[in-house]
C-alpha cells in the first residue's frame, strides 16, 4: 500500500510540474488548392513570351513594364521615376507564383513573432491564370516601424505567342 501512495506521490508531483509548452504558431489565411490550380493552368499554357506591367505599393512602390522572352526575363522599363531597380521576384509569372507560395510555405505552421504573414489573398485572370491582385496582410508588433500591408497588381499582360 505504501509503493501505491508513493506512486500516486510521485505521478502527482511529476504532472504538477510538467512544463506545459504552448508554442503559438502561424495559421496564414489563403486558398492553396485555388493557388496550386491556377499555377498549374499557367504552367501547363506553355506562353514563353509576353510582357505585363506591374504595380506594388506597400514596403515599397514599384511600378514597370517586364518583357520575358523564351521563359526568361529580358527587360524591365520602369513607369515611376522614384523606383530604383528591379525587384527579382517580379521577373516572369513563374517567378511570382514562386514568391507567393515562398511566402506562404515559409510562415504556415512557423512560430509567431514580432512580424509574420497571416493572410495573402489572390484575384487571378480567368483566361492566362495569371495572378493579377496580390494582398499579403501581416502582423507587426507595435514596437516595429513597419507598415503590416502589402499589394501587388499586374496589368495589360500580352503575349507575343502564336
Amino acid at each position: 500500500m505504501k509503493k501505491i501512495v508513493f506512486m500516486i506521490l510521485v505521478a502527482t508531483v511529476w504532472f504538477a510540474c510538467k512544463e506545459e509548452v504552448n508554442v503559438d504558431v502561424v495559421n496564414v489565411k489563403f486558398d492553396e488548392k485555388t493557388y496550386l490550380t491556377q499555377k498549374q493552368l499557367w504552367q501547363s499554357s506553355n506562353i514563353q513570351d509576353y510582357r505585363y506591367e506591374i504595380f506594388s505599393h506597400g514596403f515599397s512602390i514599384y511600378h514597370a513594364e517586364i518583357t520575358v522572352e523564351n521563359g526568361d526575363f529580358k527587360e524591365e522599363v520602369l513607369l515611376n521615376e522614384d523606383a530604383s531597380s528591379i525587384i527579382p521576384n517580379y521577373t516572369t509569372i513563374d517567378k511570382i507564383f514562386e514568391s507567393i507560395g515562398s511566402v506562404f510555405y515559409n510562415y504556415q505552421g512557423s512560430q509567431k513573432s514580432d512580424y509574420y504573414c497571416t493572410e495573402i489573398s489572390v484575384e487571378y485572370d480567368k483566361v492566362n491564370h495569371i495572378p493579377i491582385q496580390v494582398r499579403f496582410e501581416y502582423y507587426v508588433s507595435p514596437d516595429l516601424a513597419v507598415d503590416g500591408n502589402y499589394q501587388f497588381d499586374i496589368s495589360n499582360f500580352s503575349t507575343n505567342d502564336p
